[in-house]
């Protein structure tokens, strides 16, 4: 009888019975496999979506910092040509002075005396 409970346990082994616990044990293995593949593709995905987020906000960074650049550039520039309209307009204004009479002298005499 004793060489009989090996010879027993394979018999088990091959019954269409024990072969659905087999496969349904070989498949939560594969289940397992399959979960355990699938939650590191899922930590890559994170880890990826994390780079490529802090990548973009770096770039939204310096994309906010040339236009505030720009932003000040432009205040500047219309600044310096607000200044130099005034100091054209000024500088006009001091021309037409120095082209125009500066006493009546210069004008005919209208209605004076008429010989």
């Amino acid at each position: 009888i004793f060489w009989f409970k090996p010879f027993q346990e394979m018999e088990d082994q091959c019954s269409p019975l024990s072969w659905g616990y087999y496969y349904q044990e070989e498949g939560f293995e594969e289940l397992k496999h399959s979960l355990l593949y699938t939650t590191l593709e899922l930590e890559t995905t994170i880890v990826s979506a994390h780079e490529e987020i802090s990548r973009k906000e770096d770039e939204m960074i310096h994309l906010n910092d040339l236009l505030t650049m720009t932003i000040r550039e432009r205040d500047e520039a219309q600044a310096k040509c607000q200044s130099l309209m005034l100091e054209k307009f000024l500088l006009q204004q001091q021309l037409q002075q120095q082209m125009e009479p500066t006493s009546n002298e210069d004008e005919p005499r209208r209605g004076g005396h008429s010989n």
